[in-house]
């Protein structure tokens, strides 16, 4: 049996956002730990991150909203893993179906990995907070450049197994929309990733490699009435080049993945 251990979080912002003082709040913090699910694969002799994954329901139905690129050559399923909130074991998806893009769709990197079947659904929501996917697929602001996103989750690069126990941290980065942003497609999105940004701990560090981020949220931040942020999920994150940018896909495509979604069992 594999084990999870979360040793901690850091966060990372840029320079153009050093002295802005926008950032997500302990509040924002532990809505997106209780939505965001680190996605494990195993060999039956050892476990390492894959992907990330934002847990949302549809009426009754609970799904797993993720990178739909993360299934073109990886195991079925029964392979995967995610970790419980209590105690820390990881929890198997066997029973889980992928809902991916068909036809004209195929650009768009989503899947959602439904979770009806998996008999461990209950430990898997246990402590955790599903947001409802039609109010995390809202529109994307064409004229956002002033909007801070917080993108969260487990790179493989901060992860390590050993003796059946894998060791992650938590990375959320602070970035802003592309100002020459390439999109590919409607529901393409770009958004800077730098060589160096500005720890949580004060220090400028060289930002990690994200593999392993696909499929993991990335929310817009706007303050309140009352003086904090508010969190939404915009995107879900795809892809990245060191240096310039992260990419993402936009949250509200995902709800046509229930209508026109391939079915496939992993």
């Amino acid at each position: 049996m594999f084990h999870w251990d979360n040793v901690g979080a850091t966060s990372l912002r840029f320079e153009q956002q050093a002295s802005d003082g926008v950032g997500p709040e302990p509040a924002l913090h532990a809505l997106m730990d209780a939505c965001a699910v680190p996605l494990v694969v195993h060999d039956y002799s050892r476990a390492a991150i894959l992907g990330n994954a934002t847990l949302v329901r549809h009426g009754c139905n609970y799904y797993l909203l993720t990178a739909a690129h993360l299934f073109d050559h990886s195991p079925r399923c029964g392979n995967w893993l995610v970790p419980a909130r209590d105690g820390g074991a990881l929890l198997s998806l066997e029973g889980a179906v992928v809902r991916r893009p068909v036809d004209a769709m195929r650009r768009l990197d989503l899947a959602l990995i439904d979770l009806r079947h998996v008999q461990a659904l209950a430990r898997l929501l246990h402590g955790r907070h599903a947001l409802p996917l039609e109010s995390v697929a809202t529109p994307h602001s064409a004229g956002a450049r002033d909007t801070v996103y917080a993108v969260s989750g487990f790179p493989a690069a901060w992860s390590q197994f050993e003796r059946g126990w894998l060791a992650a941290k938590r990375l959320t980065v602070l970035t802003r929309r592309a100002r020459q942003a390439c999109q590919r497609a409607r529901h393409d999105r770009v958004y800077d990733y730098g060589r160096v940004a500005l720890a949580s701990s004060g220090q400028w560090i060289h930002t990690p490699a994200l593999e392993g981020m696909s499929g993991a949220g990335i929310w817009a931040l706007t303050p309140g009435a009352d003086g904090r942020h508010h969190a939404r999920l915009a995107a879900v994150q795809s892809a990245f080049l060191h240096s310039r940018y992260l990419r993402g896909h936009d949250a509200v495509a995902a709800l046509a993945l229930l209508l026109d979604g391939e079915p496939t069992t992993h």
